[in-house]
């Protein structure tokens, strides 16, 4: 998703943050371009950044400016780019996370109507995340349902056998 909003924005740089609820802090899951592995792992609180700030306003940000933006992130991994664009992955009334695009040449921005563009990656993001989750989900109780069944059948001979070994 991130890679297919990258070509459509002509620039070859982004990344996918994911709200992780049980650190507070979103996480870069997913990242293409020069600093894709430096990006991958990387986390912010709600509120910093740019992402952080799209993530708790759950609105896009594009940043023209970004050597100059007040709300800059103060990780030096940032300290290059030029011009950026976050946008919020929404399910329902959750901010799931941040796809965040961004530009190191000084002479490309990004245009008011690629926002829409991105806007609708991000709900593509969405439903893929929330179809993980369902999945994931399934699997756990499916993974319960069996652990129950064997205990019953365990407890069914233990009974069976008790009862037929009863004089």
């Amino acid at each position: 998703i991130v890679k297919n909003a990258a070509e459509l924005t002509h620039t070859e740089d982004g990344f996918a943050y994911i709200y992780d609820a049980a650190i507070n802090e979103l996480v870069v899951k997913a990242a293409i371009g020069r600093k894709a592995e430096d990006y991958k792992g990387f986390r912010i609180k709600p509120g910093e950044g740019m992402g952080g700030k799209v993530w708790q306003s759950g609105q896009p940000l594009l940043i023209e400016d970004y050597r100059n933006w007040p709300g800059r992130s103060s990780a030096s991994l940032f300290d290059d780019i030029v011009a950026a664009l976050g946008v919020p992955i929404i399910s329902g009334e959750r901010v799931l996370g941040v796809i965040g695009l961004v530009f190191y040449d000084t002479d490309t921005q990004f245009h008011p109507e690629e926002v829409d563009i991105v806007c609708r990656f991000a709900d593509l993001a969405a439903i893929a995340l929330e179809n993980a989750n369902l999945y994931s989900q399934m699997q756990t109780e499916l993974a319960e349902k069996q652990r129950v069944e064997s205990a019953l059948r365990l407890s069914e001979q233990h009974y069976r056998s008790v009862f037929e070994n009863t004089g």
